[in-house]
């Protein structure tokens, strides 16, 4: 069975992300407060999400790279202090500033 939300706040994972291999009908994605790493790239999201939150991780990363995001997107919860740039992959795409929060 497929999940709407998955909620793994709190919780010690580690490693990287690859949110291009998420359930087809997620709405809800929280990973916060574990020790994710590696690049974010918000790219092949899930035509159904509408909520990511990815604070309070590891993420070394000064770079995200994203593309047209799914319109059903209401926020994207980023952590300030790993977020330098917002870069699209490919032509005419806007960067979504008011979807995608920066917080501490």
């Amino acid at each position: 069975k497929e999940s709407h939300s998955i909620l793994l706040c709190h919780d010690r994972i580690f490693g990287t992300l690859d949110l291009a291999g998420l359930p087809s009908r997620i709405v809800t994605l929280n990973l916060r407060n574990n020790s994710l790493s590696g690049m974010i790239r918000l790219v092949s999201l899930p035509n159904t999400l509408e909520v990511l939150d990815l604070l309070f991780n590891m993420f070394p990363t000064h770079v995200v790279y994203f593309e047209e995001l799914p319109k059903s997107v209401e926020t994207i919860t980023l952590p300030r202090e790993c977020v330098c740039k917002l870069k699209p992959i490919g032509k005419d795409i806007n960067i979504p500033l008011d979807k995608i929060k920066l917080s501490m």
